[in-house]
């Protein structure tokens, strides 16, 4: 007896329940914020490559340490890859680390006015 009254409280409280887990169209709280960076997860280590550093390199730097460094060289090879530019030399490959270090340095220079 008491085992078919737990079942009827379960069902009853499942069904009772079942409406709330429907997805619900018109509030959706799932949206991204504007400050989530829609960055795959490999692009920090290919802008890190693109700049000629790697993780080694910044390893046990404090966070200050390690941006000051991170952005020196991107600026260094942003400067060389330019130059590269306007020699016509630079390849495909140059040109996608170019926007990549560009798009970077106008993030931290954003980020820096923010602060």
């Amino acid at each position: 007896m008491k085992r078919i009254t737990l079942l009827y409280m379960t069902a009853g409280l499942l069904a009772l329940g079942a409406p709330a887990l429907r997805a619900d169209d018109t509030a959706s709280t799932n949206t991204p914020s504007a400050t989530v960076h829609k960055h795959a997860k490999g692009e920090g280590r290919k802008f890190l490559t693109a700049i000629g550093l790697s993780a080694a390199d910044l390893k046990g730097l404090s966070k200050a340490d390690r941006r000051t460094k991170i952005q020196s060289a991107a600026e260094t090879t942003e400067a060389n890859l330019k130059q590269k530019q306007a020699n016509g030399t630079i390849t495909a490959q140059e040109k996608t680390d170019l926007a990549m270090i560009e798009r970077h340095l106008q993030r931290a220079k954003n980020s820096a006015k923010a602060e």
